[in-house]
């Protein structure tokens, strides 16, 4: 085993810049925008005044710090405000720009990737206050100090004198990456929760004379078993029942944080797999779409996504790739990359739409070479969701695979919750459904009633509906689950 010095952890940066900026009220202007946005959104009428009172500020000492008539040295005053009110990483960096060029939120930071992962969840300043010190990270310093003396707005934790780091490493199963989906799904086969990683450490703990093996995983689960001959695992709930290896565990739950972020943004980038093809059902209709990048012109930073849905072609035109935003819910997106959903710079429903926009180019100008290019993407991409709609057709290609994600296709009712619904029998010995009733008549919320039988249930898992209201609602209006096709 390697040795390797004991390690701390800079959580927060030094802030300490006389800055003069080139327009005071640009903050001031990008705040009240969002505190707009804010109030329409959530269907409130906070003033200026309540913001400073959600960051715990008095209204003019708040007033004063917006117009930047008295500037704020406090990187986590600004952060606090862009939390108050939930803006996301992105326009938290922006607004750290906007006040006197503050430094942007650091993924390298554990800090700030802690309160990162929190923004996920629309956490309010004392949630993300109490969140922060129940971690073992320092607290919100929001106001300046008034007597005088200057002081840092950094923390360094330390490790404990009693422990040493030996060996730290971090693990990503790539033979399951390697093997392909087991699921044989489409819904899995780009999924973002089966990135995984490990992270192991091993420390010498010196007053206890021993070595020690600490797992901390991408799900939350920490363990740690002594390398001393015997075999004695222990779990922890949390990492304040860790003792005096919390520290470690926090160093080691960050370095886990990062392999997978690292992954999540190999998985959101269609570069890495030159063309991505998948479906989902969207409202009601199966929609087809397919992804690649321009390689032939790399320079141009253009990624085309074609989407088949209702019968109708439409190419879309991306400087960044935007499969996953179509791949993932929206809400399920916000919560893996917490940015705004890609917009398309350019749109095209037909060939012939891009040939006529040719005729009116000059032969040999840029616009003509972006339009060929895209030309040839809308026809290779079109035949590609034109297969992957025809295999959805023919059951060759599903959504959700029912055999190979469940052993007993009964199971899918365990998937809905309608285990009392269908009034389930289970096997004596073992937990296992062995039959239920052939279907159940379901009463719409805006009258009327709609029979759902155990193949429909199943073609609707097949087909990627979400719950049972789902599933009554487009049955009644289409005549069949599989009429989404």
């Amino acid at each position: 085993m390697s040795k390797q010095k004991n390690k701390s952890a800079t959580v927060t940066k030094d802030f300490d810049v006389e800055y003069s900026p080139r327009d005071k009220n640009a903050f001031s202007k990008y705040i009240k925008e969002k505190r707009v946005e804010f109030n329409d959104e959530n269907g409130k009428n906070i003033s200026t005044k309540e913001l400073g009172k959600m960051v715990g500020i008095d209204y003019e000492m708040f007033r004063k710090i917006l117009n930047q008539q008295k500037p704020t040295k406090k990187r986590d005053c600004i952060i606090a405000i862009c939390v108050a009110l939930q803006l996301l990483p992105g326009e938290i960096d922006e607004a750290l720009n906007l006040y006197q060029y503050m430094p942007a939120l650091d993924e390298q930071n554990p800090r700030d990737m802690f309160i990162m992962e929190k923004l996920k969840a629309h956490v309010t300043v004392a949630g993300l206050n109490a969140a922060l010190i129940k971690t073992g990270f320092p607290g919100l310093d929001i106001q300046d100090k008034r007597n005088g003396n200057k002081k840092k707005d950094s923390v360094t934790i330390k490790h404990p004198a009693t422990c040493k780091i030996m060996e730290m490493k971090v693990r990503t199963p790539v033979a399951e990456y390697y093997y392909g989906d087991p699921y044989d799904s489409l819904c899995t086969l780009y999924d973002p929760y089966n990135y995984k990683g490990t992270g192991d450490m091993v420390i010498k703990d010196i007053k206890n004379k021993k070595y020690v093996h600490l797992v901390a995983n991408s799900d939350g689960t920490i363990f740690s078993e002594d390398l001393n001959g015997e075999w004695n695992l222990k779990n922890y709930k949390d990492l304040d029942e860790a003792g005096e290896y919390k520290s470690f565990f926090q160093e080691l739950q960050h370095a886990v944080m990062l392999e997978r972020k690292r992954l999540l943004n190999i998985l959101n980038d269609t570069r890495n797999y030159q063309v991505r093809t998948s479906a989902r059902l969207i409202e009601d209709e199966i929609c087809v779409f397919s992804e690649r990048f321009n390689y032939s012109l790399p320079e141009m930073n253009e990624y085309y996504l074609m989407r088949l849905s209702k019968g109708k072609y439409k190419l879309f035109v991306y400087n960044e790739s935007a499969f996953m935003s179509w791949y993932l819910s929206e809400k399920a997106f916000q919560d893996c990359y917490g940015g705004s959903i890609p917009k398309a710079i350019e749109t095209y429903e037909s060939v012939q739409q891009i040939e006529q926009l040719l005729a009116n180019k000059d032969r040999y100008s840029d616009d003509t070479i972006k339009l060929q290019m895209r030309k040839r993407a809308f026809e290779s991409l079109q035949k590609n969701v034109d297969d992957m709609y025809e295999g959805l057709k023919n059951g060759k290609i599903l959504i959700q695979n029912l055999d190979y994600i469940y052993d007993n296709p009964y199971d899918v009712l365990r998937y809905y919750n309608l285990e009392k619904d269908y009034e389930c029998k289970y096997d004596e010995e073992y937990p296992e459904i062995i039959g239920c009733l052939p279907s159940k008549e379901y009463y719409l919320p805006g009258g009327g009633r709609v029979d759902v039988t155990l193949e429909d249930i199943q073609h609707a898992f097949e087909l990627g509906y979400e719950s049972i209201e789902q599933i009554c609602e487009l049955k009644a209006k289409l005549g069949s689950v599989e009429a989404v096709l």
